[in-house]
């Protein structure tokens, strides 16, 4: 281990809440009736955890829950944007035909 990366002595590492909140956001960018916010969320969120956690020095931990958080927002913020243009197909198919 480097130097940077030891906890101080007698601090146990505590998981970063930023990074918790960015994997429940990520789900919820599934889950979730209202597009884009979790997603969004999500990724900077987990973005910022992961900035907290490496210049925390090892007192901090949940990279991988940032990460994946990171991920699955983008994910659904894909989904997001796919979802929102199938939906404009239809919407300019259904008005061409009725006219």
């Amino acid at each position: 281990m480097t130097q940077a990366t030891v906890p101080h002595a007698g601090q146990c590492p505590r998981t970063d809440s930023l990074a918790v909140w960015s994997l429940v956001l990520g789900i919820l960018s599934f889950l979730c009736c209202i597009p884009f916010v979790p997603a969004v969320l999500a990724i900077v969120f987990g973005s910022r955890s992961k900035a907290n956690i490496r210049a925390s020095g090892g007192t901090l931990t949940g990279d991988g829950l940032a990460q994946a958080g990171v991920i699955l927002g983008c994910i659904g913020l894909a989904l997001d944007f796919l979802c929102c243009f199938i939906g404009a197909i239809i919407a300019i198919l259904c008005l061409a035909v009725h006219h």
